[in-house]
């Protein structure tokens, strides 16, 4: 019997992307999905938990900084849009690592963060300045 056909066919065994749902699957809220090859990995959202579910999450919003990049190296977020479900943990991503988010998502969180940030220590704007946006990924330098 000769091998499966499939997309994979005709790629190393270490081109294959591995997909690992941290959560997101079994829960609503907290979204975050991870697609790695043996170098490399993007991050679909880095979400928070809804408000007042954190004490049931299996990942707890606490755990998740440790569990996503505490032992990788290379690695980027793609923020799908602005609910707090999908970009909510943002402000705990390393400064080394880039994220990208759409034009419209990112003219929002200029809005919104200031007001989330409010009686808060740990400041967003900055990190929503860090990220960049689709068109901006198209063009060299970001320019």
């Amino acid at each position: 019997m000769g091998r499966p056909y499939g997309p994979w066919e005709g790629t190393k065994p270490w081109q294959i992307a591995d997909i690992r749902i941290y959560r997101g699957s079994s829960q609503i809220g907290g979204c975050c999905t991870q697609i790695s090859t043996g170098e490399s990995r993007i991050l679909i959202d880095f979400g928070a938990n809804l408000p007042g579910t954190d004490q049931n999450a299996g990942i707890k919003d606490a755990e998740m900084f440790q569990k996503v990049f505490g032992s990788y190296g290379k690695s980027a977020v793609l923020f799908t849009h602005y609910h707090g479900d999908h970009y909510g943990l943002f402000k705990e991503i390393p400064d080394d690592v880039p994220m990208y988010i759409g034009p419209l998502a990112k003219d929002i969180l200029h809005i919104l963060v200031p007001y989330m940030d409010r009686g808060t220590e740990k400041k967003g704007l900055l990190v929503v300045e860090r990220m960049r946006t689709y068109e901006e990924r198209n063009r060299p330098n970001g320019i």
